[in-house]
């Protein structure tokens, strides 16, 4: 049979509704951190002892409590941020729902001394199952609140807490994740009695840097702001050679708030897509503010989630203002790629070393005496053992050379003054020179594929009519609405396609040169439909990498030495899509490697 339904006792309801709020000691920092920002303080403390379990203490220079409102702090949904219910449509500030502190002293013991004025202040101390006292004694202006012995009381969910050093480890970030934006308020973090973190006030670059622990030049790093009429925006983000292997430095903050919200992550990497490869992620944070009333925080417990008013129209601004941000500050490549330190990230994860730390992008040094060229006798392993050279690579090289005699001149005079010495090929992939006192390996396929976009991006296409036309069928609607919608800008790029009856469509030409399946090509143009990148750089790119020589064709040193030279004189040592064209180790590291002196 059925239980009866009864009410639960106001004390059980309480601490089950704080399960909601208070999680971990992690939990109570945000909370409390919220409210010392939302007084306005200049400074903010926060001190935890054995990860938070023991004793939580934040103390703010913030506005400070009046004394009248202590008598109903710490009761349920008390809030001075909302009156009515048409507050919660515009809501500025971090905290509102009057949840934080009523859930704090079910599950701890909870004392907070606060000051308006700097004279006299007032102290509030609550244990659990216990009447509240309140008495006056002297303190400085602000508010200090203290949290020990959390969930002493609730054995239940004191059984599921980490150690002590984890407990730590995630009160660090959420005190990263709320001082992040907040580059106005000095903030420090003491562990155990011992200074952790300290971030003064200062620019929201130098804010995010201090507070990842990052070693390297700040000129690898940039801040750009903007506005348009959806939001403004703080944007820090570091050079495309400047990666790592997951989304951990991808972040977003809106209103002052981070936000785990997957279409403003995506929107980054979309922005970034021209200048990194798949499967690595920038280092870029933005800081957004929107109209509060064009957005909705009011949905979890923990204001873990955030609502749009109009997602997309967000995505596509956002995407824009960071590529603009992008071409401005990363045009050209940088001398030396940098590598985060990850011994002080917050969540002391363990540091990914498979990033490369070698130099990317054009060298630096005098040049050498000699000639221009000075072609090795040796080659690849396979062309010396006498195996037949595939004849389709020497036509790749071909329309390679037709392609880019066509264009204009690189910077030739950036290739005369730095001669170069041909070593080889490897792997099918690598041309080896050497230059000064480096060794450099280029990507041929890359190197090839920068050379032809900026061919195609710096003259009019030219086209190839089919004799036969590929026909297919769209998948979708929207497929075809896409065609139809973009024809001018796909035949500006060399794509002309043609509707025929019945719903099919036809390829009827494409840029010269292009060697690939047309219906892979045809599938890879109808993907650009919701990419969010600029239809002719992407159709250009696409055609860049489809007509480029591909890995494991081999090519003769005349060949070899054209290509290593065009490739060593372009002004954007990328390819399209942001993989780096060529890798360089100098004679130092080397020496260094092998265990060598180094003179």
């Amino acid at each position: 049979m059925a239980a009866h339904i009864k009410r639960l006792p106001p004390e059980l309801a309480r601490k089950i509704a704080a399960g909601e709020v208070i999680e971990r000691p992690a939990s109570v920092v945000r909370e409390l951190m919220e409210n010392a920002v939302d007084s306005g303080a200049t400074s903010i403390e926060v001190n935890i002892e054995a990860g938070g379990i023991e004793s939580i203490r934040v103390v703010d220079d913030g506005a400070g409590i009046p004394p009248e409102d202590l008598d109903v702090i710490a009761q349920p949904h008390a809030t001075s941020k909302i009156v009515c219910e048409d507050d919660l449509l515009a809501v500025s500030t971090l905290g509102f729902r009057g949840e934080a502190l009523s859930s704090i002293a079910a599950v701890a013991d909870l004392e907070i001394l606060s000051s308006q004025d700097g004279l006299g202040a007032r102290k509030y101390f609550s244990r659990p199952h216990r009447q509240a006292s309140l008495e006056s004694q002297p303190g400085r202006k602000g508010t200090s609140v203290a949290v020990f012995r959390l969930f002493e009381s609730y054995p239940a969910r004191k059984r599921f807490l980490k150690r002590a050093a984890t407990e730590t480890s995630l009160v660090q970030q959420i005190f990263i994740d709320r001082a992040l934006a907040h580059n106005h308020i000095e903030f420090r973090l003491t562990v155990d009695g011992k200074p952790k973190i300290f971030l003064p006030r200062s620019s929201m670059k130098a804010r995010v840097l201090s507070a990842y622990g990052c070693e390297e030049p700040e000129s690898f790093f940039h801040e750009a702001q903007g506005k348009n009429i959806e939001f403004a925006y703080t944007l820090v983000f570091g050079n495309p050679e400047i990666h790592r292997p997951d989304r951990r430095h991808i972040q977003c903050f809106v209103n002052g708030r981070r936000v785990q919200d997957f279409s403003l992550q995506k929107s980054l990497e979309i922005a970034y897509s021209g200048f990194l490869p798949g499967g690595i992620y920038p280092f870029a944070f933005v800081f957004l503010q929107l109209d509060p009333a064009k957005i909705d925080f009011n949905i979890h417990p923990a204001k873990k989630e955030v609502r749009f008013r109009d997602t997309a129209a967000l995505q596509s601004a956002l995407i824009k203002c960071v590529k603009e941000a992008l071409t401005r500050s990363c045009s050209a490549p940088i001398a030396k790629p940098a590598r985060l330190d990850d011994s002080s990230f917050p969540n002391g994860a363990d540091t990914d070393r498979r990033e490369m730390d070698f130099d990317f992008g054009k060298g630096q040094g005098k040049a050498s005496n000699g000639g221009s060229f000075y072609p090795s006798q040796s080659w690849s392993p396979r062309a010396q053992a006498g195996e037949k050279i595939d004849i389709e690579g020497f036509r790749a090289l071909a329309d390679f050379r037709a392609v880019a005699e066509s264009r204009p001149s690189l910077n030739p005079a950036s290739a005369e003054d730095e001669p170069f010495r041909l070593i080889g090929q490897t792997l099918g992939v690598f041309i080896i020179v050497e230059r000064n006192d480096e060794v450099l390996l280029i990507d041929q396929h890359a190197a090839h594929e920068r050379i032809l976009f900026d061919a195609l991006e710096s003259r009019p296409i030219r086209r190839q009519e089919l004799l036969v036309p590929y026909v297919f069928e769209p998948e979708s609607q929207a497929d075809g609405d896409f065609l139809k919608e973009r024809s001018q800008e796909l035949s500006l790029a060399g794509f002309d396609f043609q509707e025929t009856e019945g719903g099919s469509w036809s390829l009827i030409s494409h840029p010269e040169g292009l060697k690939a399946k047309l219906a892979h090509v045809v599938r890879e143009i109808l993907e650009l439909r919701d990419s969010g990148q600029g239809m002719r750089r992407a159709l250009n790119a696409l055609t860049a990498c489809r007509s480029a020589i591909k890995e494991g064709e081999l090519l003769d040193n005349v060949s070899a030495q054209e290509l290593a030279r065009q490739a060593l004189a372009l002004p954007d040592q990328h390819c399209p899509h942001g993989r780096p064209i060529l890798v360089r180790l100098g004679r130092d590291e080397l020496y260094r490697r092998c265990l060598r002196l180094i003179d």
